[in-house]
C-alpha cells in the first residue's frame, strides 16, 4: 500500500491500488496540545549545531520535524503528566521557555543519549482568510473515489481495505498532515505523511499541493475545493499517475 492511501499524496503517487471503507461511527478527536505550542517553529540560525530545520505541532496531536537534509519524521503527539510534549516513536520535548520572541526546549530522542537544547521562532502564517480558517482544521475522510474513463475504482466501501482512521489536517503554515489506520487482508497498518499546500489564487476555489514547498508554490498539482463549510469539505479534479493514466477524483471530509 505504501503511500497510496494518503489523501492528497495519492493524487500524486498512484502506482498501487487503493480501496477504502467508509467508517460508520466517527470517533471525535480531542485537542491534546495547548494552543500556545501548536505552531510551526523554525530553528534559529545560530542553533545550527542541531540537524533540525523546523518542528510543527498541531492541536489535534500531530507533529512534523524537518531535518537539514530535507528528510522528515511525522507522527502523533500529546502532553504527559509532567507537561512534556511526547512525540510518539521519536522522543519528547522538555519545555524550557515560551515567550513572545520564541520557544526554547530540550528535544530528547528515543533510545539515544541525544538531548539537544533548541531555540526557535514561530514561522510566518499565510494570510488567514475566512476560507483558510474553515479549511485549517482536522477532517475525517468519509468518501474517496477515482474514476478512470467509465470505470470507477478505489471506492468506499470496499472489501480490500478497512479504515478505522482516515484524517487530514491543514494548517495556516501551508502544511497538511495525513493519518490512516487500516486493516488489509487481516493485517493492521498505520501510516502518517505530510505535504504542502496553498491557495491557487485569491478566489480560494482551488489549492496547489506538493511533496515540497516549492512544488506547492509552483502549483504543479491542484485540487478544486467545491464545498467548504464548518462541517464539510469536498475536493474534486483530475490527476495523472506515474503510468500516464488520468483519473477524476472525489474526496469528501467532515470535521471531527
Amino acid at each position: 500500500m505504501k503511500k497510496i492511501a494518503i489523501l492528497l499524496a495519492a493524487l500524486i503517487v498512484l502506482s498501487l491500488g487503493f480501496n477504502a471503507c467508509k467508517k460508520d461511527e466517527t470517533e471525535s478527536r480531542e485537542k491534546v496540545i495547548p494552543e500556545q505550542y501548536a505552531k510551526k517553529w523554525l530553528v534559529d540560525n545560530d542553533n545550527k549545531a542541531v540537524d533540525y530545520i523546523s518542528i510543527e505541532i498541531t492541536q489535534y496531536g500531530y507533529y512534523f520535524i524537518v531535518f537539514d537534509d530535507n528528510s522528515y519524521v511525522t507522527g502523533t503527539c500529546y502532553v504527559d503528566d509532567e507537561d512534556n510534549i511526547i512525540l510518539v516513536d521519536y522522543g519528547y520535548i522538555e519545555i524550557l521557555d515560551l515567550a513572545d520572541d520564541g520557544f526554547s526546549f530540550i528535544l530528547h530522542v528515543d533510545d539515544t543519549d541525544e538531548a539537544e537544547t533548541i531555540f526557535t521562532t514561530e514561522a510566518q502564517e499565510m494570510d488567514v482568510s475566512d476560507d483558510t480558517e474553515l479549511l485549517c482544521t482536522t477532517w475525517h475522510i468519509t468518501e474517496y473515489y477515482f474514476v478512470s474513463g467509465d470505470e470507477t475504482t478505489w471506492v468506499q466501501p470496499s472489501d480490500t481495505y478497512n479504515f478505522t482512521t482516515f484524517d487530514v489536517t491543514f494548517t495556516t503554515y501551508g502544511t497538511y498532515f495525513t493519518h490512516e489506520e487500516y486493516t488489509h487482508q487481516g493485517t493492521a497498518g498505520e501510516l502518517y505523511d505530510n505535504r504542502y499546500w496553498q491557495w491557487t489564487n485569491d478566489d480560494n476555489e482551488a489549492i496547489c499541493y506538493g511533496l515540497t514547498e516549492s512544488e506547492a508554490q509552483n502549483c504543479g498539482a491542484t485540487a478544486n475545493v467545491t464545498t467548504l463549510t464548518e462541517e464539510e469539505f469536498v475536493l474534486e479534479g483530475t490527476s495523472t499517475n506515474i503510468y500516464g493514466q488520468t483519473f477524476t477524483y472525489y474526496i469528501e471530509g467532515t470535521t471531527l
